[in-house]
């Protein structure tokens, strides 16, 4: 529930900000997005209830796919 509510929230932030509308920009927010959200979660997650590194990363990555994926879409069905 939380990736389909997170990706809606994404799509209306890039939507809001006219991001859908220039090229590779969704793809940038996309980039921002992640930075200023997921990463720096799984990462305190990652430090503090030890998980195993690769699993940090794959998490942080899942994030970013599923960020990335929906600038994608957004922007095709936008045009």
């Amino acid at each position: 529930m939380i990736g389909f509510v997170s990706c809606a929230a994404f799509i209306y932030l890039c939507y809001w900000t006219g991001a859908l509308s220039v090229r590779r920009a969704s793809l940038r927010m996309a980039v921002l997005a992640w930075l200023a959200a997921p990463l720096p979660l799984i990462l305190t997650n990652a430090l503090w209830i030890k998980m195993h590194p690769l699993l940090g990363l794959s998490h942080s990555l899942g994030w970013l796919a599923r960020f990335v994926v929906a600038a994608l879409v957004a922007a095709w069905l936008m045009r």
